[in-house]
């Protein structure tokens, strides 16, 4: 069965299919202070497409830098004291 398009929400911004899972990968990464395509497949038995969109939107969201070649990924935010993000970079 074919899939039809996400419509667009006004910005131009598709709306994510993956919005809890997004949740629950950007608390992991913060907390593990580490990201990479393989770690999320392990931690939420996702495949390699959805792990791959999820950091994608890490990256836009300005979660974790770019990429490194095979390196993981390096965390731009650090956990806060109360166990949530800091939307500030590391220092």
């Amino acid at each position: 069965m074919l899939r039809k398009p996400p419509t667009r929400r006004p910005g131009g911004e598709a709306p994510s299919d993956d919005d809890a899972l997004y949740a629950a990968a950007e608390a992991y990464v913060v907390a593990q202070q580490t990201a990479s395509l393989s770690a999320l497949q392990r931690r939420f038995l996702i495949g390699y497409a959805r792990a791959g969109r999820l950091m994608d939107e890490l990256e836009q969201r300005g979660v974790i830098g770019p990429r490194d070649g095979s390196k993981p990924r390096q965390v731009l935010r650090r956990p806060a004291p109360n166990g949530g993000t800091h939307g500030d970079t590391r220092a």
